[in-house]
Parts: C-alpha cells; sequence; structure tokens
C-alpha cells in the first residue's frame, strides 16, 4: 500500500516530487555510487537533477562525521534531498510554521534571507577512527558549506563565526558546553534549541577546530535532529539530519536506498521498514511533513 500523500499546490505538475523525481544518475560528491540524491526543484527531466557545489570533494552541506587524528572523518550522506526554492523563499512562512517552535522563533531575525534546505540520511559514524574513543560523541561539519566559495589548495589558513544549533532532537543530547569555563562558546558543542556563535577553521587545509559535538543516546537505533546555520554574508542553510548506529537497522535502510529510483519509492521502503524497526517512524514523519511544504 502507498502512503497517503497530501494535495500538493495547484501550481505544482503532477506529483512532481513523488514519482518524477528520480535519483542522480552521476552521484555527486560521496563514494558511494548507490546514493540516493534527488533535488525536488523543476528542472529537464533529462538532467541529473542535484545542483549541489562541492568543496574539498564533498556536498556543501551540514555533514556529521568524528574527529580524527588531526581531520574529520565524514558520514557521508547516502541520502540527499534539496527541497526547492519556492518552498524556501516564497513560502517561507509556511515552511517555518511546520518547524519546532524554537527553531522558528531562532530563525525570524533571518527570514528575509534565501535559506538552503536539505534531507539528509548519513552513514554510521566511524567511532574507531577517533581521536578520543568515545562511541557516543559525534560532530557537526560545516567547512564545505561556509568555505564553498574558497579555492582549495590545501594550504588555506581560514577562520568564522557562524550561528548554529541544533533542534528538534530524537535520540540525541547536548555534550561539550562550557567547555572554555564560560570564556566562551566558540569552542563548545552545537547549543540545543537555539543559536550560538561557534567558530569554523582551515587551518593549512585541515578542517578545525575539534567543536560542534553532540551524544548519540545508547541502545538507541535511529538518531535524528535539525540544524541551522548563518553565516556572516547572510547565507542560512537548514538540514533535517537522520543516522543510524544499530547494523540491522543500518542495512535495512542502505538496501531501501540502493533499490528506490523514485522518492515516491523511498518513502514507501521506509514505511515498510517502520513496522518492524519503529524508530524509523519519527524521522520519516517529520520527512513527510518537509516534502508537503512544497
Amino acid at each position: 500500500m502507498q502512503l497517503k500523500m497530501a494535495a500538493l499546490p495547484e501550481a505544482d505538475i503532477s506529483v512532481a516530487w513523488w514519482s518524477q523525481r528520480r535519483r542522480n544518475i552521476t552521484v555527486l560528491g560521496t563514494w558511494e555510487e548507490e546514493a540516493f540524491q534527488v533535488s525536488l526543484r523543476r528542472r529537464d527531466s533529462s538532467e541529473d537533477p542535484l545542483p549541489v557545489d562541492i568543496f574539498a570533494a564533498y556536498h556543501c552541506v551540514p555533514h556529521c562525521g568524528v574527529y580524527g587524528f588531526n581531520e574529520y572523518n565524514f558520514a557521508l550522506p547516502r541520502l540527499v534531498i534539496l527541497l526547492p526554492s519556492s518552498a524556501v523563499v516564497e513560502g517561507e512562512r509556511r515552511l517555518l510554521s511546520l518547524l519546532p517552535s524554537p527553531l522558528q522563533n531562532s530563525l525570524r531575525k533571518y527570514e528575509s534571507h534565501q535559506l538552503e534546505v536539505f534531507i539528509l540520511i548519513h552513514q554510521p559514524p566511524q567511532f574507531e577512527a577517533a581521536v578520543e574513543p568515545d562511541a557516543t560523541e559525534i560532530n557537526l561539519i560545516y567547512h564545505n558549506w561556509l568555505f564553498k566559495n574558497e579555492d582549495m589548495t590545501g594550504e588555506e589558513n581560514l577562520q568564522e563565526i557562524i550561528d548554529v544549533g541544533l533542534f528538534q532532537p530524537f535520540n540525541v543530547s547536548e555534550t561539550k558546553q562550557n567547555t572554555c569555563g564560560g570564556d566562551t562558546e566558540l569552542l563548545d558543542g552545537i547549543p540545543f534549541g537555539r543559536l550560538g556563535p561557534r567558530v569554523v577553521e582551515l587551518h593549512e587545509g585541515m578542517f578545525s577546530p575539534q567543536n560542534l559535538q553532540l551524544s548519540l543516546l545508547q541502545n538507541r537505533s535511529v538518531h535524528s535532529f535539525y540544524t541551522c546555520s548563518c553565516a556572516k554574508d547572510g547565507r542560512c542553510i537548514l538540514a533535517y539530519h537522520i543516522l543510524t548506529t544499530k547494523e540491522e537497522v543500518n542495512s535495512a535502510i542502505f538496501e531501501a536506498i540502493k533499490e528506490s529510483e523514485t522518492v515516491g519509492d523511498l518513502l514507501n521502503k521506509l514505511k515498510a521498514l517502520s513496522h518492524e524497526h519503529l524508530q524509523i517512524q519519527h524521522p520519516l514523519d517529520e520527512i513527510l511533513k518537509l516534502l508537503n511544504t512544497i
């Protein structure tokens, strides 16, 4: 049985994002050719539909990963969905009204700026590569998005402060706050329920510092949350992230991603999985809510 979807606005072509938007033929910014990538912007159907910039070989989106020895190890996205600009700009207030209340409040002073909105399902974090062997802690990584207009030579020394926060946590918790004794927030973990200043650096081409952490609750199979970041140049990016840490659930979601050709295929497969793995239902409901803003 297919999922019952809310009616799309009359201005949209018939169920464009449900059945006509197919995954990219050429996969961008990831080593996995079986990744599902799609933009729900209206484009010629003969084109690969995901127009996302690439910096240092990875998508210019908010990434997750763990801090290794002098570098980040990415939990690369296996699924990337880019929402159309019409849902972000023309329908901005409508989109905001569907987001968690603390996120709405944090975004109000930025709502005149153009937002990008992504849905991301990540690979499991590589905890074994972490400097601190904590099998619960991951980092948010904004370097690719923030510095996407810079030339990458391997010798860059760049620093910028962004306003960033995490909202609607599901099976995750806040960590590493007040790490500098309250003197500065810039090196702390990602703040929950609000936007706060955090520093992002390229040091001789290396991504640093070790900040923007969050903890994944133990004995949970699925973790999800919104992140929002706003740069000094007025750019804002909003993402809904989903991670899995249990091998059984991870394998099932990956198989669904590999076997899906359209957005509708993928949602039906995730719906079927949610009957067996109940924690999938929460992020699935959130994905449907976002898609129905189109």
